[in-house]
């Protein structure tokens, strides 16, 4: 009962801290480690192996900010079932004081009881008590009116009970309700950035939701949040939703390696700039909101969500609220359903049309007897990406990472953030044209409606058929026919062949 409780979440917070820490390791091993092996500088099988073996490091950073989070989760959560059960152990009352000697009536402290004759037996004691004594005392005798107030202090009237009944009732469906429901719960949450209906859509079951966190020092550009459903009702809902506002580097869905496949995203259709996968989510801010890097709106759920139309909702009411709180831009209210990809699985590739891209194809640049599988989005859209499989055993790493993603954004609001990244430069495009460069095999081409911005990254299945077939040709080899088609496609003029 005298337990510092406070220790749960002062524990919390430092695996929190954690988890950031985390993710600023990982941040400056993408930049200084796994960067280099994916740069122009180092090039073979060597850098190939170098990839393939730093990005699964990268993967474990992602994976210990996961771990970090649940137990900071579990903290908060033992702290708050803890203080609830102290609360009510507190509450009860304690009943009637116990009877002392001199509560006794006819006794004195201090004077021995006498000594109590023995009982007369059962059978015989109706023999032995004379009828004047077996005689029932009526109400005028004298004791009878102590009889009756001991009998009404003993024996409270049914209404008394029912009285108790009603009261009980009451308190159980109040604290069911509480406990088990959102009757009681605001209807915003994380200092009125998140809908408590949208955050009980997206987490799965039914169950109370609750929240931690929100801005620090009333800034909304500065918020973090943690959404929990709970219940005491077996099998009902439970799981956690991460909730903040951070910056990210322009092309970050197609590169960041702490966030899914991008041909695995559901993405949201215009005027809004986001994506949903199964467990994670983010929606772009407006410029107005940027300082140095794009800032997005970012979720992440420790269940898998089944309805992106409602978790697309819940990103899109928090971005609102967040941009409408800092006064730097406007969206829109309610969002529509999400594209999602064309299949959530693999699918044989159309020969000369990979990825839906007219003149596409990986034919003779992969072993003649492979498989070609594609998954994700059709060309042409305005934010689609697609990964190309080589048909085997799909539960290895390297088997669900893929062999090649190709990735296309003409998303304006994605364009604009793209073209803040360190390091853009002007240069030219495989086939001659004026483009701005990125990175290596990642460019931005202007183009008859708007610019295009063009991307390849390979998978852990191309550094392992690189190894297997030293014949497999270069990543600038599977780029330039995809920039060829990709530019043919979207109208971005004509390239050299």
């Amino acid at each position: 009962m005298t337990t510092d409780l406070s220790k749960l979440t002062a524990a919390a917070t430092k695996w929190e801290s954690m988890a950031g820490e985390f993710r600023r390791l990982e941040g400056q091993y993408a930049r200084d480690v796994h960067g280099i092996s994916l740069g122009r500088t180092w090039q073979g099988m060597s850098a190939d192996a170098a990839a393939s073996r730093s990005t699964v490091t990268l993967n474990e950073y992602e994976a210990a900010q996961k771990e970090a989070k649940a137990i900071a989760s579990l903290l908060r959560d033992a702290h708050t079932q803890f203080v609830d059960l102290r609360s009510k152990v507190r509450s009860v009352r304690p009943g009637s004081p116990a009877r002392t000697i001199s509560s006794i009536p006819g006794r004195t402290p201090g004077v021995p009881r006498a000594a109590t004759p023995p009982r007369t037996p059962r059978a015989s004691r109706s023999k032995a008590i004379s009828p004047a004594v077996r005689k029932p005392i009526r109400p005028c005798e004298p004791g009878s009116e102590q009889v009756s107030k001991a009998a009404g202090r003993t024996r409270p009237s049914w209404k008394a009970w029912a009285v108790v009944a009603v009261l009980v009732t009451v308190v159980a469906g109040l604290l069911h309700a509480y406990r088990n429901t959102n009757v009681l719960t605001a209807d915003r949450l994380c200092g009125g950035l998140v809908s408590a209906e949208s955050a009980d859509a997206v987490l799965p079951g039914s169950g109370r939701v609750s929240a931690e966190g929100g801005s620090d020092a009333g800034n909304p550009l500065d918020t973090t949040c943690e959404v929990a459903k709970s219940s005491v009702v077996l099998g009902a809902g439970k799981g956690t939703l991460s909730v903040r506002v951070s910056e990210e580097r322009g092309d970050f869905p197609f590169v960041d390696g702490r966030w899914p496949d991008p041909a695995r995203a559901s993405f949201l259709p215009a005027p809004l700039t986001g994506g949903v996968y199964e467990y994670d989510g983010w929606v772009l801010l407006p410029d107005k909101c940027w300082t140095n890097k794009p800032v997005i709106l970012e979720a992440h759920s420790s269940e898998p969500v089944t309805d992106s139309t409602a978790f697309g909702a819940l990103l899109t009411d928090a971005a609102r609220a967040v941009a409408a709180e800092a006064e730097c831009g406007d969206l829109p209210k309610e969002a529509e359903t999400p594209l999602p990809p064309r299949s959530p699985q693999a699918r044989p590739a159309s020969e000369g049309r990979l990825c839906g891209l007219a003149g596409l194809s990986v034919h003779g640049q992969v072993p003649a007897d492979s498989e070609v599988l594609e998954a994700g989005q059709v060309a042409p859209a305005d934010l689609w990406s697609c990964t190309v499989f080589l048909g085997g055993d799909s539960r290895s790493p390297a088997g669900e990472e893929g062999f090649m993603t190709y990735s296309v954004a003409r998303d304006p609001l994605l364009l604009a953030a793209i073209e803040k990244a360190p390091g853009t430069r002007k240069g030219t495009a495989p086939g001659g044209q004026e483009a701005a460069v990125v990175e290596p095999r990642r460019i931005v081409v202007p183009c008859a409606q708007g610019a295009a911005y063009l991307a390849l990254q390979p998978g852990l299945q191309y550094t392992e058929t690189r190894q297997r077939h030293p014949g497999t040709p270069s990543l600038e080899a599977f780029f330039e026919p995809f920039v060829r088609s990709a530019m043919e496609t979207f109208d971005c003029g004509t390239a050299t062949r």
